[in-house]
C-alpha cells in the first residue's frame, strides 16, 4: 500500500520539477526587466538582479566571478529631472574612487542610444570605492565602466565595477543590455 501511495507522489513531484526547469539544458532563463527612471532594461543570464542594491541605487545586477576572479557588479541610478550633476563632475567623482597614483586612465566614448547619444566612460587603476561603500583593501587593476543615458525624466547613470579583464570581457554585453531599454 505504501508503495502505491508513494509512486503517484513521486510522479507528481517529477512533473512539478520538470515544469519548473528549462526544456533544454543550458537554455537561458527569460530576461527579467529592471525599471530605472523612464527605462526598462532586460537583465538576462549570466547577470542576475542583486538582493542588496547599493546606496542610492535604483537597482543592482551582478555577474558571478569565475576561476577565483571577483565577479562584476553594475548599479543603476536615477535622481529625477535635472538631477545627478554634469558629466564632468561625475567623471571627477568617479576618478576619486581610484588611487591617484598611478594616474587613473580615463576614456570617453559616445554610442547611439535610440534618438540620443549615451556617453560611456571607462576608468582604470587601483579602485578604492566611494565614500558610501569604501573597499577594505585597494583593488589593483580594476575598471569602472559608466554609462550616462539621457532622458527628459532625468538621466540614468549605470556603473559597472570589477577586475579590468572581467569588465573588458563584459563590455559588449553591457552595451547590448543598455540598448534593451531603447523604446
Amino acid at each position: 500500500m505504501r508503495t502505491c501511495f508513494l509512486s503517484p507522489l513521486f510522479a507528481v513531484l517529477a512533473v512539478l520539477t520538470l515544469a519548473s526547469t528549462p526544456a533544454v539544458q543550458g537554455e537561458e532563463a527569460a530576461a527579467k526587466p529592471l525599471k530605472v527612471g523612464s527605462f526598462s532594461f532586460s537583465v538576462a543570464a549570466p547577470w542576475k538582479e542583486s538582493d542588496t542594491p547599493g546606496p542610492m541605487s535604483q537597482g543592482t545586477i551582478e555577474m558571478p566571478g569565475k576561476d577565483g576572479v571577483a565577479g562584476l557588479k553594475a548599479s543603476f541610478y536615477h535622481f529625477g529631472p535635472g538631477q545627478g550633476g554634469a558629466l564632468s563632475g561625475n567623471i571627477e567623482r568617479w576618478q576619486g574612487m581610484f588611487q591617484p597614483s598611478p594616474a587613473v586612465k580615463t576614456e570617453k566614448e559616445e554610442m547611439e542610444f535610440g534618438k540620443e547619444k549615451a556617453t560611456l566612460v571607462t576608468l582604470s587603476g587601483t579602485y578604492v570605492g566611494s565614500r558610501f561603500s569604501p573597499e577594505k583593501e585597494p583593488r589593483v587593476e580594476y575598471t569602472l565602466l559608466a554609462a550616462v543615458l539621457p532622458s527628459e525624466a532625468g538621466d540614468v547613470y549605470i556603473r559597472l565595477v570589477g577586475p579590468s579583464a572581467g569588465v573588458a570581457a563584459a563590455r559588449e554585453d553591457f552595451k547590448k543590455m543598455l540598448l534593451t531599454a531603447v523604446k
